[in-house]
């Protein structure tokens, strides 16, 4: 964000925190990347409402982080406001007889200690997921079988006009680390409905982060990196494909856990995106599977590197078929056109792997 923008930003707001010249790694697990140029902390919703209106009006483009325990800081300075909803009310927690209401910046570990001092439960099983509640709705996160979803009774927040926003959780659709929550929504809080707790809540809360902590990976990390392939696991595809100590600059794939990308102390933006790229292409031309990240950019135009980097088959195969599920599980187009492969139809495919298999073959027959 450049001085000019900068300053009149701050003579609009003059109560409202802002920072210049912040390092990506102070804001965020992984610690790659460069500098952010501005980044504003808003303390309520009224100030929040002003600074996105603010924004929209005068094309300031903006990204909103939390914990940063899912993002991939920019080595360069992108021209965007930087907005963390970390203090303040964003920060609260307040329970309404059987309504909790979390902050969009609350720590899913101090929110799920928190509702068991309450005697509310259900929550034991996400605790070892890093990041704030805001985030993990977003992608819908959830671990052992249980999504953040599952609890869920309405998210509140504004558009990027600063206006008033919410949506029950039945008008959102929910599937694996997936929302239909709109992609300009700002999510301020959320309200929950949980179950009582079980009689041991803090006992299943503390052996769960015990059990994070012994098997996953240490050090600088975004949790894991990859979505898996609906029912196959990312990171034993990654391990299959001999992808274990793999590393670009000081960006390296965990031997403990090979969906954890590690960073050893200076890994980049660009580092990152060249060992995601890497693993992509690796399992793609092993299995026949090509992988999705869970992390985000900062930057908005590497994304779409990395998946030009290694493109997927666009594939013709029956709409709403048990092919074509399984053909988007592991990360294919479908379409009626301009296909690169086309399914037989006598052939069924029941599973990632098989599917990948035949799709790898079917790629390798065509070269």
């Amino acid at each position: 964000m450049s001085s000019g923008p900068l300053h009149a930003l701050k003579s609009e707001f003059p109560g409202l925190t802002v920072k210049e010249n912040t390092p990506w790694r102070e804001v965020t697990s992984l610690k790659a990347g460069g500098v952010i140029s501005a980044m504003a902390e808003p303390k309520d919703d009224i100030v929040l409402a002003g600074l996105l209106r603010y924004c929209t009006q005068h094309r300031i483009p903006f990204v909103i982080l939390g914990n940063g325990t899912n993002l991939i800081g920019a080595d360069h300075r992108p021209d965007l406001l930087v907005i963390r909803l970390t203090h303040g009310n964003f920060g609260r927690i307040c329970f309404a007889q059987n309504r909790i209401i979390a902050g969009a910046g609350v720590r899913l570990k101090d929110f799920a200690k928190a509702c068991a001092e309450h005697n509310f439960g259900g929550l034991a099983p996400l605790v070892g997921i890093p990041g704030r509640i805001g985030g993990l709705l977003r992608m819908n996160a959830g671990a052992h079988g249980v999504s953040i979803s599952d609890y869920l009774w309405e998210i509140c927040g504004f558009n990027a006009n600063g206006e008033s926003w919410a949506m029950l959780k039945d008008e959102i659709q929910w599937s694996y680390r997936h929302a239909s929550i709109p992609p300009g929504a700002v999510i301020t809080a959320a309200i929950f409905l949980l179950p009582k707790a079980a009689g041991n809540e803090n006992e299943l809360i503390t052996d769960e982060l015990k059990n994070r902590a012994a098997t996953n990976p240490g050090g600088l990390n975004a949790g894991c990196f990859f979505r898996n392939a609906g029912s196959e696991s990312a990171g034993r595809l990654i391990d299959e494909a001999g992808c274990k100590g793999l590393a670009v600059g000081d960006a390296v794939v965990s031997d403990l856990h090979a969906n954890f990308i590690v960073n050893r102390g200076r890994a980049t933006e660009q580092d990152m995106l060249e060992l995601m790229t890497q693993v992509r292409r690796r399992v793609a031309e092993f299995h026949g599977i090509y992988l999705r990240p869970e992390v985000c950019f900062a930057a908005p135009d590497m994304l779409e590197k990395f998946y030009v980097q290694t493109p997927a088959p666009r594939i013709a195969a029956t709409p709403g078929g048990l092919n074509a599920a399984i053909l988007k599980n592991i990360g294919c187009e479908i379409v009626s056109r301009d296909a690169d492969l086309t399914v037989p139809p006598e052939l069924e495919l029941t599973t990632e792997r098989a599917c990948g298999a035949w799709l790898r073959d079917a790629i390798r027959a065509k070269k």
